[in-house]
């Protein structure tokens, strides 16, 4: 049942709500994540204060084409539009996936440029010269001197192959290949971090987007009754059953839910317009959305579905095992640690600048002159060249580029430190949100059947000439601010859900991306993609222990 139709229908609000005792639970402590593979090992130590990022260097993702950007028909989207298919389209539409992607190339081709200084040089070269020189001479013709003009033509070929390789330059091409692998780790991790924040983005504004679309629906239904309110008040009046003033009072009743709905529909069309841009869609007409299950007792979170993280009955402690699990996989936090430790390499180079320094090369070369058909070499050229240099003085120009590089390795430290505690505050505020709409879903269900049915009698009041036009529009009011308090605090569960998945580093699970497999998963574990369903009546925990990540389904039942 979608969460539209369970405000529709509070009957079905009812049954599904038999057992609200279960709600009441706390949810079940976060189980652990298990440790992926560390980086490679030529990673600067990042020392106590920075722990190692275990984070798995993420495979290139240059299998997704390139952007087309408002090249894409709104029309050809599925509908309705699922969460997993809108992700899939804002992977291949949106820029910043290609942008990120050809930082990457950028870095690989950088890293070859480094390595090539490995390899000896070898440069063949052909010159061919030709010459024709022209001026007056004199000549004697029959004794008589003549001045003739002449010309002469001289031709030269020559092929030189030389080939060179420096076997020594003071460790600065090893430094510069290591900072350059480092980059290009560093920009593989970005990548990463794009991605998911791409999938992050998409993930919020489709369930804002069905948040603004139920209230519209919530806010619609208000309309209705508070016009049927009208007429029933107009009739009364014409009846002479009530007064005239009860008119006035539904009238501006009415025209309040007018307003309010003109604003809901304006909150769904901008929340449509940010949904298309996060998929990399402009224009169009709007998405037709899948509306995803109301959220039950066994809604699993997405980001605790690993069996191994630590079992813990704190609160606090569970928010902290998932910082801590941020820590070690998150993306932006391993691309910043690499963005350390290129600093701190390059605190080397600026040493080597600042002190002696030694370069040798050897070369060795052929001149060869061809001579009609045939080419005789006439010279070769080898040489062992030693370069020993040291910055005497140069107005503290190398000195200051040490103490640059050093400050800039505390910069990014710095920047590191704060990444982390962003990130820890992301988490906690994320996981508090689910866990107070998970404790809140039951309050509301019941808010709302109890102003349903006190607007039933508030009707049946007045219909009975007992009750009040003041207590009905009450009971509406009443009931409105019920149905708007569930659908928020539904959309906020879904929402607070895939921020803690991207806050922990689990963004690709929001859309069903990397799901634990069937075969891994514990006994009794539904397949990934479906939604445990208790039955009426049945008493479930708040989370599936040792269940895998499960995204709700988003077709509508």
């Amino acid at each position: 049942m979608t969460v539209k139709s369970f405000i529709l229908f509070p009957a079905c609000a009812i049954a599904l709500a038999t057992s609200p005792a279960s709600w009441a639970q706390e949810p079940a402590p976060a189980p652990s994540v298990p440790t992926p593979n560390a980086p490679p090992k030529e990673s600067a130590k990042p020392g106590d204060q920075f722990p190692k990022n275990e984070q798995k260097e993420p495979k290139p993702t240059n299998t997704v084409p390139p952007p087309i950007t408002g090249k894409t028909d709104v029309n050809e989207l599925p509908k309705p539009l699922t969460l997993e298919s809108a992700v899939a389209f804002a992977l291949r539409l949106q820029p910043s996936v290609a942008q990120a992607q050809a930082n990457r190339e950028v870095a690989e081709q950088r890293l070859k440029v480094q390595q090539a200084d490995y390899y000896p040089r070898v440069q063949p070269t052909y010159t061919y010269n030709n010459r024709l020189t022209t001026g007056n001479v004199t000549q004697f013709i029959n004794g008589v001197p003549v001045q003739v003009s002449s010309g002469r033509t001289s031709e030269n070929k020559q092929i030189d192959a030389s080939a060179s390789i420096t076997i020594f330059d003071s460790f600065n091409r090893e430094l510069q290949n290591k900072q350059a692998r480092q980059q290009l780790r560093g920009s593989k991790f970005s990548e990463e971090d794009t991605r998911q924040s791409v999938i992050a983005d998409v993930a919020n504004n489709y369930f804002n987007s069905l948040r603004t679309a139920a209230l519209v629906t919530v806010n619609r239904s208000q309309v209705a009754r508070a016009q049927n309110t009208l007429d029933v008040v107009t009739a009364q009046v014409e009846a002479g059953v009530t007064a005239q003033k009860d008119v006035y009072q539904a009238q501006a009743d009415l025209l309040n839910a007018q307003v309010t709905l003109l604003q809901a529909q304006n909150n769904a069309a901008v929340a449509q317009a940010q949904l298309k841009q996060s998929i990399g869609l402009v224009g169009g007409e709007p998405l037709e959305i899948a509306d995803v299950p109301a959220p039950t007792a066994s809604t699993p979170v997405t980001a605790i579905g690993s069996p191994t993280l630590p079992v813990s009955t704190s609160e606090n402690n569970t928010v902290d095992a998932l910082a801590e699990t941020a820590y070690r996989i998150r993306p932006d936090i391993a691309s910043q640690q690499k963005n350390v430790e290129v600093n701190q390499t390059g605190v080397g180079l600026a040493r080597i600048n600042d002190s002696l320094q030694t370069n040798i090369t050897l070369s060795d070369g052929y001149q060869f002159t061809p001579v009609g058909n045939n080419t005789y070499p006439n010279a070769r050229n080898r040489q062992v060249n030693l370069f020993v240099t040291y910055p005497l003085f140069n107005g503290g120009q190398t000195r200051a580029q040490v103490r640059q590089a050093q400050a800039q390795v505390r910069n990014t430290e710095a920047s590191l430190t704060q990444l982390r505690q962003r990130v820890a505050v992301e988490v906690e505020q994320a996981y508090r949100t689910l866990t107070q709409a998970r404790a809140a879903i039951p309050a509301a269900e019941a808010a709302q059947q109890a102003a349903q049915i006190n607007y039933d009698a508030a009707v049946e009041s007045r219909r009975e000439g007992v009750g009040t036009i003041i207590e009905v529009i009450q009971a509406q009011t009443q009931l409105v601010q019920a149905q708007t308090q569930l659908v928020q605090t539904t959309y906020d569960f879904y929402s607070a859900d895939a921020r803690l998945a991207r806050a922990v580093g689990y963004a690709d699970r929001i859309a069903g991306i990397g799901q634990v497999s069937e075969a891994t998963a514990p006994p009794g574990t539904p397949p990934a993609g479906q939604t445990i369903t208790p039955a009426p009546g049945a008493t479930v925990p708040a989370t599936p222990p040792n269940g895998p990540i499960i995204v709700p389904p988003q077709k509508k039942k």
